[in-house]
């Protein structure tokens, strides 16, 4: 599905409302675990994340700034 945005030049970005108290339970803490064979490997929840457009919000008072700058760089994609 979203390739199939990309390709109608359509712009998907999660917008991950992360916690601001709890720094233990923020989302850039957050692991996963993939087994290969007999091995185990930890690495970051976002690495190899499915969305290749995503941000991360602290602070939800800067919402409006943060989706300002997504609409500005996805106007300089769409130009390229």
């Amino acid at each position: 599905m979203v390739k199939e945005a990309q390709e109608k030049g359509q712009l998907l970005c999660l917008l991950i409302i992360d916690s601001q108290a709890d720094q233990s339970r923020s989302i850039l803490q957050m692991k996963k675990m993939t087994l290969l064979g007999a091995n185990s490997k930890l690495t970051s929840y976002l690495d190899g994340f499915p969305m290749p457009y995503y941000t991360i919000v602290s602070d939800v008072t800067t919402l409006p700034e943060i989706i300002s700058q997504a609409l500005r760089e996805w106007f300089e994609l769409v130009q390229k």
